[in-house]
């Protein structure tokens, strides 16, 4: 979506074709709140921190398995690397 300014600067308005118009504070604040909640915000997803995170222990553990091979019998994956060796 594209940034609200962005929209607003890409309309054309005559200025000359509107009245002005008394308003009370409360108009004021519920037209506000109406504009705020129609603008979203893209949310940030955690998936690409899970997937990281799962990397970060994969490798740990092969690299755990490698330099300790008496602990790296006790990891599956790792297991199958030890016997080729």
């Amino acid at each position: 979506m594209k940034d609200i300014y962005k929209i607003f600067n890409e309309v054309d308005i005559d200025v000359e074709q509107f009245e002005e118009m008394e308003v009370t504070a409360f108009d004021k604040k519920l037209l506000k709140k109406q504009v705020k909640s129609k603008i979203t915000r893209a949310k940030k997803s955690r998936s690409g921190f899970a997937a990281l995170a799962l990397a970060a222990v994969f490798v740990a553990s092969t690299f755990i398995g490698l330099s300790f091979t008496s602990m790296g019998e006790n990891i599956p994956f790792v297991r199958g690397f030890l016997n080729k060796l």
